[in-house]
């Protein structure tokens, strides 16, 4: 959720718990002070962005506000029913396809397994993610998934392939946010 370069990207979040990001963005509510003028860091329901300046100390201040609040939504301890991953990818390139941003990230935070309301389908089309790149962070292993390590790596795989179909520039699944905030720098 942090951002790649200092020269105008833009960079979503995705969360697949949209009572933990109301949660969030309650108790800590955007603010124009912690981001430089004209730029402020936002947080919705199932995204956090920030536009980020040309100038590279403005953009720095930038990323470090967007990473105030990802920790405090981070430290969020609430559930949803339903895990609607797909609809909160296609609502992130949707934002981001509106931007001028030269680099495009989504961020999630999840599992990695979709659930979602019965009769409900989310398909993501050729195209949907082009020039995006996505990354999981801290992909949490179900209960089962320590029973059958191999049911984690196909979930994983599979939305690998998915986002493959659907354009993203990249996939990658990372554990340590130190090695994020590297992925991007070289982003």
């Amino acid at each position: 959720m942090t951002d790649a370069a200092a020269t105008g990207s833009a960079s979503t979040g995705v969360s697949a718990s949209p009572e933990a990001s109301r949660k969030a963005a309650a108790a800590s509510p955007p603010s124009r002070s912690s981001a430089p003028p004209g730029r402020p860091v936002r947080i919705s329901e199932t995204t956090a962005s920030v536009g980020l300046d040309a100038q590279p100390s403005r953009a720095n201040a930038q990323k470090l506000a967007l990473a105030a609040k990802l920790d405090r939504f981070a430290e969020g301890r609430s559930r949803a029913r339903y895990t609607d991953i797909s609809g909160a990818l296609l609502l992130a390139s949707e934002y981001l396809r509106e931007t001028r941003a030269g680099q495009k990230s989504i961020v999630i935070f999840s599992d990695m397994k979709e659930e979602l309301p019965r009769g409900s389908r989310r398909d993501l089309a050729p195209g949907e993610l082009a020039g995006i790149h996505v990354t999981a962070l801290n992909v949490k292993r179900l209960a089962a998934d320590n029973l059958d390590p191999a049911a984690y790596r196909s979930r994983l795989g599979e939305w690998g392939t998915r986002l493959a179909r659907a354009g993203a520039a990249s996939w990658k699944v990372v554990l340590d946010p130190e090695e994020l905030a590297e992925q991007f720098a070289r982003e």
